[in-house]
């Protein structure tokens, strides 16, 4: 199996670490050991509290607090769950 992992670092050419001209959508709270199955109408996710392991397309990122990536709209499945057992409060964007 070939897969990537990246740790998502500050961006401060994007304001607030959202894409620009998104929309919050939906904000979704996970606590440990859960799993989310975004839905692929969604195009950017931030994290607002706790870490996020999210995979999409097999690469897998670390998401720490305040900071996002952009979701592939064409990737089939994009999952996510928080880390070291702690709550997750993930935004989603369209």
């Amino acid at each position: 199996m070939n897969t990537q992992l990246a740790l998502v670092v500050s961006n401060n050419a994007q304001q607030g670490g959202q894409a620009q001209g998104a929309q919050l959508a939906q904000r979704i709270f996970l606590y440990a050991n859960e799993l989310y199955r975004v839905p692929s109408a969604y195009r950017h996710a931030r994290t607002q509290q706790g870490i996020a392991y999210i995979s999409q397309g097999g690469r897998d990122f670390i998401v720490p607090t305040g900071e996002g990536i952009n979701l592939d709209r064409g990737s089939d499945v994009v999952l996510v769950s928080p880390l070291r057992k702690e709550a997750l409060i993930l935004e989603l964007f369209v």
